[in-house]
């Protein structure tokens, strides 16, 4: 009788062969898909072992997950309540998300988080869930609406039809609760933000008014609030708010106290008490952390560059980090929080209700090639990097208005940096 690691070594072995996700290119290898391989390039000095290991992770990452019991143990217990069956649904070529009605009439790429102070909170949970198993009912559908504000004139010899457009959610039937969308963002070069070390996130805090986020006595780096301290507790919490998939970190499941049929729906546990075992989750970790990350484009613009630096963006978008292995990145961060006006609070949270942790500037101009759109800042209300500096406020403020105090010629030299990076 074959014992039981042979059995899984082998059903290992067996499905990596069904699997060709490697494109093997004369200047890089990169994730096979129907995509733009701008996000899904693979870093570089891989060994065979890793590229082995990271073809099971995306595996894991890109095929739906099924609802439990099925005869597919490694990809069931989707649920019970979810938004999306598969990673990938929200990261299509690992990239951006956005909003329903921009590519896809519904689009489970924008989430929904409830305030802890909502009633809908003891409803509900942390998030909304507008899916679920065909026994229980789907959670209340988000509608979206937008109210039209003061247009936002980029340049001043003619008005263009640039409107900024306020994001306006309602719950179906609850009208009144309050509700923070989040919008699903590339996913090239996170294992290098992983490597930055800590005190050079702290230096930061010397160039600005920027609080660190301590999450677990470490600093957050992951997520639109820096929820997330590395970045296993980041896709871990993933699967199991998006897709219902429990976990070593999150062996719960999503439901509220007061959805006991939620809590007694059919579970996909396996020999761990969980739904993705922990070295299968470990495998989507070394996926992600092998990204590599997004590339400069060749039209790399100097005096955009300089301009950014001018007019003081790089007080919170660092360009440079020097990571534990000694490899230079520029991800145009510094991975703090930062108040960001009254025009961009989530409502959620009284005390960080403005506050968001600075982007990542690296692939802006890659996001139209991959997903077909420029929707910006954490909910995408923007619709153009012009649109989501508008919306900069509070902290921000002061480098908006330098840029809009730009000449017509070096904010598109400005742009042009931006897109390129």
């Amino acid at each position: 009788m074959l014992s039981k690691s042979f059995n899984v070594h082998l059903s290992l072995s067996v499905w990596l062969l069904c699997l060709q996700i490697i494109s093997f290119k004369a200047e890089a290898k990169t994730l096979s898909g129907s995509f733009k391989k701008d996000f899904s390039t693979l870093r570089e000095n891989l060994s065979k072992e890793e590229i082995r290991l990271l073809k099971v992770g995306f595996s894991l990452f890109s095929k739906p997950w099924v609802t439990a019991p099925s005869s597919t143990k490694r990809r069931d217990g989707l649920g019970p309540h979810f938004n999306a069956i598969s990673c990938i649904s929200c990261h299509h070529g690992l990239g951006r998300g956005a909003p329903p009605g921009v590519i896809q009439e519904t689009d489970p790429a924008l989430l929904f988080k409830v305030s802890p102070s909502s009633s809908l909170h003891e409803k509900f949970g942390v998030q909304i869930n507008s899916r679920s198993l065909p026994n229980l009912l789907p959670e209340p559908q988000v509608v979206l609406r937008r109210k039209p504000q003061d247009a936002f004139v980029h340049d001043k010899e003619k008005a263009q039809d640039n409107a900024q457009a306020q994001y306006l959610y309602h719950l179906i039937g609850f009208p009144k609760q309050l509700v923070s969308p989040r919008i699903a963002p590339h996913l090239a070069g996170l294992g290098l933000i992983a490597e930055i070390p800590d005190q050079e996130i702290i230096e930061n805090l010397k160039l600005s008014q920027g609080k660190i986020r301590i999450i677990n006595n470490s600093i957050g780096r992951f997520g639109w609030k820096a929820d997330h301290s590395t970045l296993k507790s980041q896709i871990a919490a993933a699967f199991r708010n998006d897709l219902g998939i429990t976990n070593s970190l999150f062996p719960e499941e999503a439901c509220s106290s007061r959805q006991q049929k939620c809590r007694e729906a059919q579970s996909g546990d396996d020999e761990e008490g969980v739904e993705i075992r922990d070295d299968h989750l470990g495998f989507v970790v070394g996926l992600i952390s092998s990204i590599a990350a997004p590339k400069k484009s060749a039209n790399f613009n100097v005096r955009g560059k300089q301009i950014f630096s001018q007019i003081s963006c790089t007080s919170c978008h660092r360009p440079n980090y020097l990571t534990k292995n000694n490899e230079t990145i520029s991800p145009y961060s510094d991975f703090l929080l930062h108040n960001m006006g009254k025009a961009l609070s989530d409502g959620l949270n009284e005390k960080l209700s403005s506050y968001w942790k600075t982007p990542p500037l690296w692939g802006l101009g890659a996001i139209k090639r991959v997903n077909g759109h420029s929707r910006l800042l954490h909910d995408g209300r923007a619709t153009s990097i012009e649109d989501a500096i508008a919306w900069h406020g509070g902290e921000a403020k002061e480098s908006k208005n330098n840029y809009l105090r730009l000449s017509k010629e070096d904010k598109l030299a400005l742009l042009s940096f931006l897109e390129s990076i």
